[in-house]
């Protein structure tokens, strides 16, 4: 009788373990891990991710969240049909970055012990415009006298490129550009003159260079430093 009654419990145990309904499940073709190699800073990546339902219930996608602002991610539908696939638009701007970054894009799905698939890229960003030094630093300047500093603008890229302009807000804070065209692989000379209206005792401002670059329109220069009044003759 024991014995029989162990069978039974056995029995209705493995019963109840069993999923009464299919379950959907996810699978990314090519995987979870991407390479996007090495890009050129201002580049925008776009890829296409097929997923594919290999489970036997229909695949719902709730929500497709990438890991920050300078990544974008959309579903093609939300709803996949066992042995069917679907779609996810990556789009990540590479404007803001230099050097090697990672990136994740999290898909969260009603896969009962699996809700939410990560997909991590990485890519290597060459910036095809560097300035050197890459900020005007400009410690102890004199109200009324001009103070003066060379940055050189090198191109990395593939391709040769203009200085077109600038702006800025700092009053009496100029750069002389070099009208000719930088080939690929050479520099040139950014001029800098300051003439300081007034003291300021931390100085915080910046320049926008304007390039004719597609990829790298403009170029950020950070403006430190501090101006003094100047001293009685």
């Amino acid at each position: 009788m024991r014995h029989f009654l162990y069978v039974v419990c056995t029995i209705l145990f493995a019963a109840c373990n069993v999923p009464l309904h299919g379950q959907p499940r996810i699978m990314v073709e090519g995987g979870t891990n991407l390479d996007f190699g090495t890009i050129n800073r201002g580049d925008v990546i776009k890829k296409k991710i097929v997923v594919r339902n290999t489970g036997t219930d229909t695949l719902i996608l709730r929500r497709v969240v990438p890991s920050c602002g300078c990544t974008g991610a959309v579903a093609a539908g939300d709803h996949i049909l066992p042995g069917q696939s679907g779609s996810v638009d990556i789009t990540f701007n590479s404007q803001n970055f230099t050097g090697a970054v990672h990136k994740t894009v999290s898909i969260e799905t009603n896969v009962p012990d699996s809700p939410q698939t990560v997909i991590a890229f990485t890519a290597t960003i060459v910036d095809e415009i560097t300035l050197t030094p890459a900020n005007c630093f400009l410690k102890d300047a004199v109200v009324g006298k001009p103070a003066a500093l060379t940055i050189v603008v090198k191109n990395s890229g593939k391709g040769e490129f203009t200085l077109t302009g600038y702006t800025t807000d700092l009053a009496g804070f100029k750069l002389k550009l070099p009208g000719a065209p930088i080939k690929t692989g050479q520099s040139a000379e950014i001029k800098v003159t300051f003439t300081p209206t007034k003291a300021v005792p931390v100085l915080y401002e910046s320049a926008l260079v304007k390039t004719s670059n597609p990829r790298r329109p403009e170029l950020y220069l950070p403006i430190y430093g501090n101006v003094r009044e100047a001293k009685p003759e």
